[in-house]
């Protein structure tokens, strides 16, 4: 039976049972600091299971992308089927017995299952309703048959395990190395609190089964073609999640990985690209479950033909200096701890290829002298970082703060800073403070309710401002794990002000906001840009959105100067349609976004013609705002470009300096935006003739843009008098606006970038360009 017969056999059991199908979360967790990769198919569902009564779904059934496993596979699929309050014990133990012998038809003499020494109801379940024998029930510890989430607070339980007989010949039907583990069945129905007492408290219950390891032949040992396998399908998916080689994190996972694909293939005799070859046939078996293969086929390619061939020349230099070594001293025919310990640990050159080589070459390897020095490595880098943390003590206390209000459920903020205009001089909340803890530096960390602060997140910085009623200052916002309280750092705070309950008004820095809007907007158009001259493959890396620039860091072949070029032309013909920016809610099917497991609306915003983007973050109302848009540098490293942009008044101070300093490029581009205002200039006058008519102020930075502006407005606004103003020192578009109702009576007001308001009475009037 195929993986794709079992997937689909899995799901519909469960869907006939009364479960929600939901689609695998990514391998890469979202809002899950404590996981390098999602390991198992309840992790999406952490929340719920510490919280059952919010799930949307009481029942759930899933087939989830997992990282690492102790069974030596770095991909398989997790078959999960939960339940948040909806039934217990019984019917779950039930339903994973008629799947495995009904649907799969695995025969019951080759199965056995363990319970808790404890568990006296599932021990009767399975002999007394399953019909098991007891001689294939056995009765284990808390080691082997107890689930917590951790060793904190959370949700626990006992389990009963499911085993199949792999029939190996080297061990008896009594020796636990013949018996493999497929299905797991936990029972959490206690919750344990932060002094590690367990109290009763009917939370949930799930099964959950491996799918590689229903499949023929998982169980013998691992052969080079099956590491080539496992190890493709764990680089293909990472690759298509925004995951690149590197040397920390899930970097350097990424690049063990594939250089040991690669290093198998060379084992097996095979010298020409090894993993985009096969590629297809990973696609073939599985991109029908999971698209993300097909749509993100070439940056996943290109991704891995260049880590292969940087990792031939990695070998090419590791076996130059193992020739160097074979030469040098042939006395002892022993390469050394130290040669061996530097080729590994300097080139990147595996341990295990060393004994390979040297043992074609009649030479040994001291093992024993590199796994020491291995270690010694080890324990300095260990203790360097304890004294890291030492030193910041500050970070540790933070984050002991922050794990236990994750802990905490009464610990909730609503964020509201989404109902501010963007370009609004004033944005302030009325909040009540929810908890508050003094740090030993004399700052604090505190949490209000609701909170007009943006948190870090979605690479766009968090937020600054202050306490108008109760002085304080904020100068950082994170968010929780799961997003239900945005936690302020507020430095020299007074405890005494901010005590819980305490009602506080909370202003944001406007300008640090509208500067973060800005460069968020233009990285949507960004992205849409580069799909557009690079092509769809281009892949999302990561991203920085401050106030005055932006990083855009994403995956493609070599970038030509032409096309940075196209692509900041495209942005820039965006920016000048003015097109509005719509945030809206819709369902998670409609939006296609990724954000796994919550069927409630999700915020997505559009620019009308240019992008569609899952999105929460801040936004101006127009892409005006965006105009100019200007690459200030260009850097890569292996495939992944980082970019970085400058909106506004920053690309026109660098683009000014570059002037000045003569450089030929910014001289250019400069004369080809003289062209373009030359080219487009028109007549700029027109008449309107009714009343209240509309009137705003633009005060731009440079000549070049207000012609620009003045183009746009000729061609996009409805009749209206616009006044387009070169920002020179001094000059202010609400103050300039107030002297104009004083010859034409209106009302309005603004900032000093751009005023707006209506005339009282019937008017006729030039739209008026002033240099």
């Amino acid at each position: 039976m195929s993986a794709s017969e079992i997937r689909r056999r899995y799901l519909e059991f469960f869907e006939r049972n009364g479960h929600k199908r939901q689609p695998s979360s990514d391998i890469v967790p979202k809002n899950d600091s404590t996981l390098l990769f999602t390991n198992a198919g309840m992790v999406p569902f952490k929340q719920y299971f510490k919280r059952p009564d919010t799930a949307p779904f009481k029942q759930v059934t899933t087939v989830q992308k997992c990282g690492q496993t102790p069974r030596h596979h770095t991909f398989f699929e997790m078959l999960g089927n939960f339940s948040f309050g909806a039934y217990g014990k019984r019917e779950i133990i039930h339903m994973a017995w008629r799947f495995i012998t009904e649907e799969l038809q695995l025969p019951q003499e080759k199965l056995r299952v363990t319970v808790h020494t404890t568990d006296q109801e599932a021990y009767a379940i399975w002999r007394d309703e399953i019909k098991l024998d007891p001689l294939r029930i056995v009765r284990l510890g808390d080691e082997d048959n107890f689930w917590s989430m951790g060793a904190g607070e959370g949700p626990c339980g006992l389990s009963s395990e499911i085993f199949w007989d792999t029939g190996n010949p080297r061990y008896t039907e009594h020796d636990e190395e013949r018996w493999l583990e497929f299905w797991n069945l936990v029972f959490m129905e206690n919750y344990r609190d932060a002094n590690r007492r367990a109290k009763q408290a009917g939370c949930a219950v799930r099964s959950s089964g491996s799918l590689v390891t229903l499949q023929k032949g998982e169980t013998d040992p691992l052969t080079h073609k099956r590491v080539i396998a496992d190890h493709l399908r764990t680089s293909a998916f990472l690759i298509s999640e925004g995951v690149y080689p590197g040397n920390t994190g899930r970097g350097y996972v990424l690049r063990r990985i594939i250089r040991r694909a690669v290093r198998a293939g060379r084992l097996l005799g095979i010298t020409g690209p090894i993993l985009p070859t096969i590629y297809p046939s990973l696609e073939q078996a599985m991109g029908a479950a999971y698209p993300e293969l097909t749509e993100r086929r070439q940056a996943i390619l290109n991704v891995l033909a260049a880590e292969e061939n940087a990792f031939l020349g990695t070998l090419g230099k590791g076996m130059a200096l193992l020739e160097g070594i074979f030469t040098a001293d042939r006395s002892n025919k022993t390469v050394s701890a130290r040669d061996t310990f530097v080729l590994y640990d300097t080139h990147g050159f595996p341990a295990d290829l060393t004994e390979i080589i040297a043992r074609d070459h009649g030479w040994a390897v001291d093992v024993r002298g590199f796994e020491e020095m291995q270690r010694e490595s080890r324990q300095r880098n260990k203790a360097s970082w304890k004294q890291g943390a030492a030193e910041g003590g500050e970070a540790s206390e933070l984050e002991a703060v922050r794990m236990a209000w994750q802990e905490d459920v009464g610990v909730a903020s609503r964020f509201s800073g989404y109902r501010f205009d963007p370009e609004s001089d004033i944005m302030e909340e009325t909040a009540k403070v929810v908890t508050f803890r003094a740090l030993a530096n004399g700052d604090g960390v505190a949490v209000i309710d609701p909170c007009p602060f943006y948190a870090a997140g979605g690479g766009q910085v968090a937020d600054w401002g202050s306490g108008r009623t109760h002085e304080f200052t904020v100068s950082d916002a994170q968010r929780l794990s799961d997003g239900r309280a945005t936690i302020l750092y507020l430095p020299s705070a007074d405890a005494s002000l901010l005590k819980p309950g305490t009602t506080v008004t909370a202003s944001v820095d406007t300008g640090r906001r509208l500067g973060s809007a800005v460069h968020h907007t233009a990285t949507h158009l960004l992205h849409a840009a580069l799909r557009q001259v690079l092509g769809a493959s281009v892949l999302q890396a990561g991203s920085q959105v401050e106030p005055g620039s932006l990083r855009f860091d994403f995956s493609s072949a070599p970038v030509t100067q032409t096309q940075l070029t196209e692509i900041a032309d495209i942005v820039n013909q965006a920016a000048l349609k003015n097109a509005l920016v719509r945030v809206k809610e819709m369902p998670l099917a409609e939006a296609k976004a990724h954000e796994k497991y919550n069927e409630k609306a999700v915020r997505v915003v559009e620019i009308a013609g240019h992008s569609l983007e899952l999105c929460g973050g801040t936004h101006v109302l127009t892409t005006g705002n965006v105009f100019p848009f200007q690459i200030v540098s260009e850097g890569s490293a292996w495939l992944q470009k980082q970019l970085t942009y400058a909106t506004a008044t920053a690309a026109m101070e660098d683009k000014a300096q570059k002037l000045q300093l003569g450089q030929r490029a910014a001289i250019a581009d400069a004369e080809r935006w003289r062209q373009i205002a030359a080219e487009n200039l028109r007549a700029f006058t027109r008449t309107v003739d009714f009343a209240g008519t509309p009137v705003a102020i633009h005060v731009l930075p440079d000549a070049r843009l207000v012609k620009a502006r003045v183009e746009h407005l000729c061609n996009a606004e409805p009749p209206s008098v616009h006044l387009a103003v070169l920002g020179r020192a001094g000059v202010h578009a609400g103050r300039l606006l107030a002297e104009v109702f004083k010859v034409l009576p209106g009302r309005g007001g603004g900032q000093g970038a751009i005023a707006q308001g209506q005339f009282r009475d019937p008017v006729d009037a030039e739209l008026l360009l002033f240099e």
